[in-house]
């Protein structure tokens, strides 16, 4: 992570409207580009970053950084998904993915209730062990993992054990402030013992 530089060549798969964009753009990053085949039509952020309506693999262009947070997990291809991304790249350039993981806390106490399921909007939920070896596969060479896992995969999975969904008229259970600095204690834990429920694959293109 330390190797990206500002006046890299930047590109966020799965972008939507820009939002990361808009605060990259603001934290003085340049050269930013997104694509989403789901978005309305091509458009430019408020930043000046360009997003264009496409498939991954029909941008033009090669990048320093192509990123994917939490938007891999939608694609129902994860290897071809990957190999385009690493056709994009520069020598050396890296990747790096952001999604769910099964190899996590949250996953062995909670299993079918565990949120980040997302059934069917969540396609991909790859292990560790199964990320590292799609990515190798794909001529990557894996060099760190992030976890960034929040206390709310408790509080939203303890709604899902109880019945209630995640969006939808019935009351969520409420919890106290007790309970949720509990959740909090548990998901920093489990990202420092790389148990949390998503972690930051970085990838460098071998």
């Amino acid at each position: 992570i330390d190797r990206i530089q500002e006046n890299g060549l930047w590109l966020d798969v799965g972008c939507g409207s820009g939002a990361l964009l808009d605060r990259l753009g603001r934290a003085g990053f340049k050269d930013l580009v997104g694509v989403d085949a789901f978005i309305e039509k091509n458009m430019v952020t408020k930043t000046g970053a360009k997003i264009e309506k496409a498939e991954l693999k029909d941008i033009t262009g090669q990048f320093d950084l192509v990123m994917f947070h939490h938007s891999l997990e939608h694609m129902p291809d994860l290897r071809g998904t990957l190999n385009d991304a690493r056709n994009k790249l520069k020598k050396d350039g890296l990747c790096i993915v952001r999604i769910p993981t099964v190899s996590s806390l949250a996953w062995s106490e909670y299993r079918e209730s565990w949120f980040q399921l997302d059934a069917p909007r969540h396609l991909v939920l790859p292990s560790r062990k199964g990320m590292k070896i799609a990515a190798e596969g794909e001529a990557f060479k894996l060099i760190k993992t992030v976890d960034d896992s929040m206390g709310r995969q408790f509080e939203y999975s303890e709604n899902y054990r109880a019945g209630i969904p995640l969006f939808g008229d019935q009351p969520h259970l409420r919890f106290t402030a007790t309970q949720k600095r509990e959740f909090a204690r548990k998901a920093k834990e489990a990202n420092e013992a790389n148990e949390g429920d998503q972690t930051a694959f970085v990838l460098q293109a071998a």
